[in-house]
């Protein structure tokens, strides 16, 4: 499943250069706020039930718990596009320059898309059906980037990059529908689904909260920018960082298990933490240096002149995103190992907090460089606290 995710990122990325000369930083702002606004959605819309999948031991409750996701998804989306319908354009007159438009009726459907999307993955790892869940990423990226490029190549509207969105994870949920469906299935069961409602109302109670402050808190530089500045500020933003965080969540996903592993079974880990971290960051340390300099005219080239502005950015955020990689690397597998998920959350909040005064600081003086550096010197404050907790951890342990 790993392998599918990574090459879904990396098709993405490869084929950045060509939908960036087809699109302007002003169309990706707003693809942008289009996948923040569903992304948010989403979790509304299933409740988070789909959690509670993962914990079943029979199939016959995982299916109806699935049921209830979808269920959920469907009544939420309903609701909402009738909202949209009612308030079409207020909506849009509210927003101004940065209304989505037309695209604005994709928003309902594709918050669908993602919720079932959302639902039908935590039933397919159930199953251990890890081949079509890489299989359905993959496809996800290359339907959602090709489209793009076919309605850019054609000149329609600049939308093109949001309908690609759009219609990549509406085929990705119609995929995985299909598969749901096609095998035997027991029918709804109402007495069942009113019990395991009852059962796992702690999802939407507790767990929803959690995970819609999360989704927020990835989305929120995006949204800020968006509406203190711009779309085409955003647009550049949002470039930057899925630009640099590909190859650095390819790299955190695949040394996290490892280190875990490494944590969870040493028997002096005071020992592995202070030698692990030495080795990690004097092999990455000098890549990200030799990034940091090169980056603006890397992304002029790769991207296009217009797209430079971009490589700035990447350099004013990188120590954050360096900081990001150590921190789930060390503090991640240390906090789970010790129970401290609580104060792990408090750490969240601080950071979400930073990045919105950091961006809000720099809004109030128009200046973007400003805010973006007061926001990446400021999570690498709260990573360095958090790493020196860790290792207070397992330093007493």
């Amino acid at each position: 499943m790993l392998g599918g995710v990574t090459m879904a990122q990396l098709l993405g990325l490869a084929l950045s250069p060509i939908i960036t000369r087809l699109y302007s930083p002003e169309d990706l702002g707003l693809l942008a706020f289009y996948v923040a606004l569903i992304s948010m959605l989403a979790v509304l819309a299933t409740g988070q039930y789909q959690h509670a999948i993962m914990l079943q031991k029979k199939e016959s409750a995982a299916r109806q718990i699935t049921y209830i996701s979808l269920g959920l998804s469907v009544i939420f989306t309903t609701f909402f596009a009738v909202v949209v319908g009612c308030f079409y354009s207020d909506i849009n007159a509210a927003l101004g320059s940065k209304a989505l438009g037309g695209s604005l009726w994709l928003v309902p459907f594709g918050t669908l898309s993602v919720s079932v999307f959302a639902a039908l993955s935590m039933w397919f790892t159930w199953q251990k059906q890890f081949k079509q869940i890489s299989v359905n990423h993959i496809g996800m990226s290359a339907m959602n980037n090709g489209t793009a490029i076919g309605l850019g190549a054609l000149q329609l509207s600049g939308a093109g990059v949001i309908i690609g969105h759009f219609v990549g994870q509406a085929c990705a949920a119609l995929y995985f529908l299909i598969l749901f469906f096609k095998t035997p299935r027991q029918g709804v069961s109402h007495l069942k689904i009113r019990a395991l409602l009852r059962r796992y109302k702690k999802f939407p109670c507790i767990t929803l909260p959690h995970s819609l402050f999360s989704t927020a808190a990835t989305h929120l530089p995006s949204l800020i920018l968006l509406g203190a500045f711009s779309p085409a500020v955003a647009g550049l933003y949002f470039l930057a960082n899925r630009a640099a965080n590909v190859p650095l969540t390819i790299l955190s996903q695949s040394l996290y298990p490892i280190m875990f592993g490494a944590f969870n079974e040493s028997q002096n880990r005071r020992v592995l933490f202070r030698r692990k971290f030495i080795s990690v960051n004097a092999l990455f340390m000098p890549l990200f240096i030799v990034f940091w300099f090169i980056a603006p005219s890397l992304f002029a080239f790769v991207f296009g002149a217009e797209w430079g502005r971009s490589g700035l950015y990447v350099q004013f955020i990188l120590p954050m995103l360096y900081g990001k990689l150590i921190s789930n690397l060390f503090t991640t597998p240390i906090y789970f190992i010790y129970e401290r998920q609580s104060e792990n959350f408090l750490f969240s909040v601080c950071i979400t907090l930073s990045i919105a005064l950091a961006l809000l600081y720099g809004a109030r003086h128009d200046d973007i460089a400003q805010g973006l550096i007061l926001m990446s010197l400021s999570n690498v404050f709260f990573i360095l606290i958090k790493l020196y907790r860790a290792y207070c951890f397992v330093k007493a342990a």
